[in-house]
């Protein structure tokens, strides 16, 4: 994919990403994960399971398993932002705004034109 089309694609996963219901979550522990490939743009998200693999696969199915990176979390909210050249940076946090500066921040170290392209929280 070209870096105008990655970047296109940024700019309407970030517009659109929003958590979709997955469930109720352990007693201790509630996982979630990011997921995304920064080649292609792709990527999935999952919030709510019991099991930190069931977050995974999750998050991988939301991108047709076409992730090569994935971030998965317990508790807390997790992002990931991409750059201009395919740099990225993860975030984790109590809020999504809080995950989603973390994630800018590595981003922003490695890569310019830094965007979020993916983020979750899972209480």
């Amino acid at each position: 994919m070209k870096k105008t089309n990655l970047l296109a694609a940024l700019a309407v996963a970030t517009t659109f990403a929003a958590p979709v219901s997955a469930g109720q979550c352990g007693a201790n522990y509630c996982w979630g994960a990011v997921a995304f490939n920064p080649n292609t743009g792709a990527y999935g998200y999952s919030y709510s399971y019991f099991s930190e693999s069931d977050a995974y696969n999750a998050a991988q199915d939301g991108c047709g398993y076409n992730c090569s990176e994935v971030k998965t979390f317990a508790n807390q909210c997790g992002a990931a932002a991409v750059g201009a050249n395919g740099g990225f940076g993860w975030g984790l946090g109590p809020s999504r705004s809080a995950a989603q500066n973390v994630a800018m921040s590595y981003c922003n170290n490695y890569d310019y034109g830094c965007q979020v392209l993916v983020w979750s929280c899972s209480p």
